[in-house]
């Protein structure tokens, strides 16, 4: 499994991100993204709400990452379902989506309980 460390660095560290027109961060804007930066944001967005799971003392945490970061392939099946929801929910924002995609798998991450 990466760091979940390094790729909260990352994102910590990216300077610009592509926003629309009325200043709104849409799933839509993620998916004009390349792929590989698809991949690292719902990544990094699983990682996070892994942290909030486990700070929060919530079981999703574990479940979280068998569910995501068990393998690669299981990793990439996820990263398609995830897209395939972004492209259904164009105008909410993409942490939303993968937010509530997790919970249904795993049950409450902690933040929400």
């Amino acid at each position: 499994m990466r760091s979940v460390a390094l790729g909260v660095a990352l994102a910590v560290s990216l300077g610009t991100t592509v926003w629309a027109d009325d200043n709104r961060f849409t799933a839509a804007d993620v998916l004009g993204w390349e792929p590989s930066q698809k991949d690292w944001y719902f990544e990094v967005a699983t990682g996070m709400a892994t942290v909030v799971a486990s700070r929060s003392r919530s079981p999703a945490a574990r479940c979280i990452n068998d569910w995501y970061f068990a393998n690669d392939s299981l990793r990439a099946a996820r990263n398609n379902e995830m897209r395939a929801l972004l492209r259904r929910y164009r105008d909410y924002h993409p942490s939303n989506v993968i937010a509530a995609v997790i919970e249904k798998e795993c049950g409450p991450i902690g933040a929400t309980q």
